[in-house]
């Protein structure tokens, strides 16, 4: 019998770009240390984080064929950026933001 596996609808993590992605780690990593590991999950608007995302690609506009770093963390301001992508897109799916007022 020949091999068989049915993954054809399963994530393929290593389509993923592993180091991008470790500086976005990094950034929840720095998050944890700074406000609580998983502080996101108590917010209940996801533009907050869509803002931060906006603000941090902003920054990145400024000479997007560089890597421009955080001031405070030292990490890519784009790892910023997608972590804060990725908390909204947890936020949304989990049915915690339905909008309200940034605080």
């Amino acid at each position: 019998m020949a091999f068989r596996k049915d993954d054809r609808d399963k994530p393929r993590y290593h389509l993923l770009p592993r180091p991008a992605l470790e500086e976005v780690i990094r950034a929840f990593m720095h998050g944890a240390g700074r406000y609580g590991a998983f502080n996101w999950r108590e917010c209940t608007d996801p533009v907050r984080y869509l803002d931060a995302a906006a603000r941090h690609v902003m920054r990145a506009l400024d000479d997007p064929a560089v890597v421009i770093h955080d001031e405070e963390s030292g990490l890519p301001v784009l790892a910023h950026a997608a972590a804060s992508v990725l908390i909204a897109l947890q936020l949304q799916m989990e049915g915690d933001g339905h909008g309200g007022e940034a605080g």
